[in-house]
């Protein structure tokens, strides 16, 4: 007699579940069960004969060498991979094949600088030319594609292989694969325990590429693993204050932050720590708490403890795809190093370790962003890489490798700086880039200038000989990241840093032209549901709206959505006028009775409107005597939440068995529509 598993049990309680709803989707789930039940036995079976190609690359048509050329069908991925357009026979040197994703690409500085290039230059100093490095390194590399690039490779004749992986390891795809043992683990043990499932399923994974690995290692092929590490003290994840998922007492957790911020704001650290200690908030599955412990512990000069939290708030946006950025949890960089020790011919370079003895809380001293090298950073890992290799100490002389030229290290800054501004980063660090960019390479202010003026203005770039030109003179990188995201976003954040960084007042008059000259309410009806008026960064949750970048599967229809209780707009007006406003909006009311919702400009209030259940309109006048010449910023203020939470934790829940990404971070309002007009 079959006695059926505790997976099969488990699958068969929540068919039954389903069956009891009449759910329309049944068909589906019942194939998916199925579907994940066997899963990892079809994986086991599917291996792939030795392959002509690796990566981009495929062996010479021609015959006439043993070496490898672009596949010409595959010229669009080219970006993505290094700027080779063939791979060498392999001669008499020793061949280390490095595979990677962004990082190991080492993005901000390539093509004219990255790991391999340095990896190189350093293990032929150090051995008299006898290595090359084969560059495998892809941005946007999936964990998929890792695996099936491992097993590719082998067609190079590595002597040593090289694996920089672990940021990109995507952890909604699990939650698709494994949806209905994903509910259930919410259902029954809430956000914490979906912590724990997920850290498994990486530590499979981890486990997954060392079996490949093995192929090498079997064969007597040495393997270096890069464990990657995260901007612990210089990237700042959103904000998300998940309070209506914590066991339902909402009411607690606003409280809570509210005298944590009041008592960050007054320098009052030790009262911060001891109120967040004394309140027990290690099931909290938020940011914002674990935000204000970690930074009093820095106020207060306490490193590891501040690196504790830091590194707890990195693992809790694991169940946030939705807004955070690539990096590697802890329970890949823990499994990663515990497979290792586990073969004698795997050896690995800890990141952490790298870099955390150099002092302090890891930060902006060795990453451009979340996970992105410095070039200091980079040359500091590529000695070790190189040092494990040779099996002898390379010397932490920075200049024992490559140097990198002033102009090189400014555009990377700089570039940075963009990126930081468009994920949503703090002034400090983008002000930080911006200076080093400057003092690097003085010249770089005619480029910030020109981008200036190229972000200002809504034309696309092959309307504008303005933007031409700009692009013209801008690094490789710089052409690629702008035009991709060209026209999404308004940058006035970053603008004005640039700005008051270059201390030109005739620039920050030009800026207020040019903006006016596009986006000016004296132009007509402004629609302030267009990307430019409100959407900051790119890790912002309200631009789901209209991103066309954003997967559709994790997009909302129909509404812009209201993440927080406050919602930020803007808009630019060559002089002070009357202004006539008009919004359609809903908000998340579970009890059914009026609520208030306020609008303020420049900070000063100008409605307080009660609205029902459903969809309200208003028609709010705006006086010129609040509008300023320049830039105006317009507030909306949803009420609390006070929605049944547990409907909405079932609401996640059969989501997620339809196969669908929740939304975990609550939706306070949403607007149909939001319009301005000027007298």
């Amino acid at each position: 007699m079959h006695r059926p598993s505790n997976t099969e049990r488990k699958y068969m309680k929540q068919l039954s579940r389903l069956a009891q709803k009449d759910e329309k989707g049944i068909l589906k789930n019942i194939a998916l069960m199925y579907l994940n039940q066997n899963y990892r036995d079809e994986e086991e079976a599917e291996r792939t004969e030795e392959s002509d190609k690796v990566g981009i690359w495929q062996r010479d048509a021609q015959g006439n060498t043993e070496g490898f050329t672009v596949d010409q069908s595959k010229l669009d991925e080219i970006n993505f991979w290094a700027k080779n357009m063939s791979i060498a026979p392999k001669k008499g040197r020793n061949r280390v094949v490095l595979i990677g994703e962004s990082a190991a690409r080492g993005y901000f500085y390539d093509p004219i600088y990255n790991p391999a290039l340095e990896l190189n230059s350093i293990l032929n100093n150090a051995d008299a030319g006898q290595y090359e490095v084969v560059d495998l390194a892809r941005t946007d590399l999936s964990y998929d594609m890792l695996i099936n690039l491992i097993e590719e490779s082998a067609v190079l004749e590595p002597d040593v292989l090289v694996v920089f992986a672990g940021n990109n390891w995507d952890i909604h795809k699990i939650w698709e694969k494994y949806n209905l043992e994903v509910s259930e683990v919410i259902r029954e043990e809430g956000l914490n325990g979906l912590l724990r499932y997920s850290d498994a399923h990486l530590a499979a994974n981890v486990e997954k590429m060392y079996k490949q690995l093995r192929a090498f290692t079997d064969k007597g092929i040495p393997v270096v693993i890069v464990i990657p590490e995260f901007n612990l003290n210089d990237w700042k994840d959103p904000e998300i204050a998940a309070n209506w998922l914590m066991g339902g007492d909402c009411g607690r957790w606003n409280q809570l932050l509210k005298k944590t911020k009041a008592m960050m704001a007054a320098g009052e650290y030790e009262n911060c720590i001891k109120l967040l200690e004394s309140e027990e908030i290690k099931g909290y599955a938020g940011t914002e708490l674990w935000y204000a412990l970690a930074e009093s512990y820095k106020h207060l000069g306490m490193v590891d403890q501040a690196e504790k939290i830091f590194i707890k708030i990195k693992d809790i946006t694991m169940i946030y795809p939705k807004v955070s950025t690539p990096r590697a949890f802890s329970a890949v960089q823990k499994a990663l190093k515990n497979e290792a020790c586990k073969n004698d011919r795997i050896r690995y370079v800890d990141m952490h370790d790298v870099f955390s003895s150099e002092g302090g809380v890891i930060g902006r001293e060795f990453f451009m962003d979340y996970c992105h090298l410095t070039s200091k950073g980079i040359k500091l890992l590529m000695q070790k890489v190189a040092s494990s290799i040779l099996s002898q100490d390379i010397s932490t002389n920075i200049y024992n490798g490559l140097i990198v030229d002033k102009s090189t290290e400014s555009h990377a800054h700089f570039l940075s700086a963009i990126h930081n501004a468009h994920w949503g980063q703090e002034e400090d660090i983008i002000k930080y880039h911006l200076e080093t960019a400057l003092r690097e390479w003085p010249e770089i202010k005619e480029t910030m200038k020109a981008f200036i003026d190229f972000q200002c203005r809504n034309l696309p770039v092959w309307m504008s000989k303005r933007a031409e030109g700009y692009i013209g003179i801008i690094s490789e990188q710089e052409q690629r990241y702008l035009t991709e995201n060209k026209g999404l976003l308004l940058d006035r954040k970053l603008i004005n840093i640039i700005g008051d960084v270059l201390n030109d007042a005739n620039l920050l008059k030009h800026i207020m032209e040019v903006r006016n000259s596009a986006y000016g309410i004296e132009r007509g009806e402004v629609n302030l549901l267009d990307s430019d008026y409100y959407v900051n960064s790119l890790s912002q949750k309200e631009a789901q709206y209209n991103w066309p970048s954003i997967p559709a599967k994790l997009k909302r229809y129909g509404f812009l959505a209201a993440y927080n209780k406050n919602t930020g707009f803007a808009f630019t007006t060559g002089n002070p006028l009357g202004i006539h406003l008009y919004l359609v909006c809903q908000v998340n009311n579970g009890n059914k009775n009026p609520k208030k919702i306020k609008i303020f400009i420049n900070e000063h209030e100008i409605s307080s409107s009660e609205i029902v259940c459903g969809w309200n309109k208003l028609k709010v006048y705006i006086s010129e005597k609040f509008v300023k010449e320049g830039m105006n910023d317009i507030r909306i203020e949803w009420p609390s939440l006070d929605a049944d939470m547990r409907i909405q934790e079932n609401k996640v829940i059969e989501e997620i068995e339809k196969g669908i990404i929740p939304e975990l971070v609550p939706v306070y309002g949403e607007i149909h529509k939001f319009i301005l007009t000027g007298e």
